[in-house]
């Protein structure tokens, strides 16, 4: 199969392009929201339940959303319309997760009703981020006037600005019914937007071919997509379990984690400038290239992370922020431009739950490397990871042309 060039487009004549106030906003308000549902570990502590079950829930809702995703991914490459699928998507994940707020002390069947409520939330929430990037970068490249980065780093603006402003709210009130609403009413705002974009699914010119083909198969029919999961699973280990783990870091050298929620803040904005110029430099330097300087980066913010002081840890989260924005641009229009048309949606999904998979194994590893060796105990496992991600994606374009496989992406 020949791999289609994705086109980048290094600069746009207006200042705001046709079409990317909407679909800006699709992306903006989506994960302002998702900021909304990161408080059901609290919520469920100030509940009454205990550690082990809290993570006993996240773990199921964890593998809930290993399912969930392909499928969902896999729905919408059929339909050939993620903006369908994720309007369905919200809509559900919104009514649960509002419903999770009033289950209070409910039972069926002798089983609290909460217990089957956020699983279910967790199914429908959990497509939700791979489905929403993959139909912005597939409108990126079809309109061809604006960068997926272009879009996405709203996202991350309205998510840091709204952990801050959520954070400060239940520190002092609790997780009350406040957050649920908010999830709620953000989520319709965007179901709203989406559905003003209705004219915007992707053409049928492709269904003709391979149409009764499982999507997902057709997916990882791509060698060099199969590949990239491995590095890209690699990478997602210490990406996704920083937040987790940095605490411990922060206790040891200072015997506080409260300056956690600040730097969490400062990675997230740091994210921002590489959003915005990601598409600027897949455009002069290749997406291979510029993909792996954002690999290589994550070598450099994994060593400061050994420091003795606040400053060093300060640096490599400026570092992760910088890298992780170039990354997750990078990364999306990279699986975009290595899998069929007919399997986009469902590449981006099975890279979505990935990341759950990724969550999983670091958060076991790094409990006990963390109860065994401390946090630089944890930091050694996974700087390794990283040189290890690189190194696989280094290797990947190598091995392809000895097995013939050609490039993975033409003049990239």
């Amino acid at each position: 199969m020949k791999h289609e060039e994705l086109e980048l487009h290094p600069h746009e004549r207006h200042l705001l392009p046709e079409g990317q106030l909407l679909y800006g906003s699709i992306v903006g308000f989506f994960y302002t929201g998702v900021a909304a549902a990161s408080f059901v570990a609290a919520y469920l502590n100030e509940a009454g339940y205990s550690g082990t079950q809290v993570g006993s829930i996240m773990s199921v809702m964890n593998v809930l959303g290993i399912i969930a995703s392909p499928i969902a991914g896999s729905i919408a490459d059929r339909l050939r319309s993620p903006r369908k699928v994720l309007i369905a998507c919200l809509a559900l994940a919104s009514l649960l997760y509002l419903a999770a707020a009033f289950c209070g002390n409910a039972e069926v069947f002798g089983m609290p009703l909460l217990l089957l409520v956020l699983p279910l939330w967790s199914f429908f929430k959990s497509p939700l981020a791979s489905l929403t990037d993959s139909f912005a970068v597939q409108t990126a490249n079809r309109k061809g006037t604006f960068t997926f980065g272009a879009l996405r780093w709203l996202g991350s603006f309205g998510n840091a600005v709204m952990c801050i402003i959520l954070g400060r709210i239940v520190t002092r009130t609790g997780t009350n019914i406040c957050v649920f609403y908010l999830y709620g009413l953000i989520n319709l705002i965007v179901i709203i937007l989406l559905v003003m974009a209705r004219g915007d699914d992707i053409p049928q010119e492709h269904t003709a071919r391979k149409k009764t083909r499982n999507t997902l198969s057709l997916a990882l029919s791509s060698f060099y997509f199969k590949i990239f999961l491995v590095s890209y699973m690699l990478t997602c280990v210490p990406v996704f379990c920083l937040s987790t783990f940095l605490p411990y870091k922060l206790v040891e050298i200072t015997g506080t984690s409260a300056s956690f929620g600040a730097l969490v803040a400062f990675k997230a904005f740091m994210e921002i400038p590489t959003l915005i110029l990601g598409g600027r430099l897949m455009h002069r330097f290749g997406i291979r290239r510029t993909l792996f300087g954002a690999m290589s980066l994550f070598i450099c913010e994994q060593s400061f992370l050994f420091s003795s002081g606040v400053a060093g840890i300060a640096v490599a989260m400026c570092l992760h922020g910088i890298s992780n924005g170039l990354f997750m641009s990078c990364a999306t229009n990279y699986i975009f431009a290595i899998t069929p048309d007919e399997a986009k949606a469902s590449a981006q999904t099975i890279a979505g739950a990935l990341t759950s998979v990724a969550s999983i194994i670091g958060s076991f590893v790094g409990g006990i490397l963390i109860d065994k060796f401390g946090a630089n105990g944890y930091f050694t496992f996974t700087i390794s990871l990283v040189i290890l991600s690189v190194l696989v994606f280094l290797v990947s374009v190598p091995l392809g042309k000895r097995l013939g496989k050609g490039e993975p992406i033409e003049n990239a």
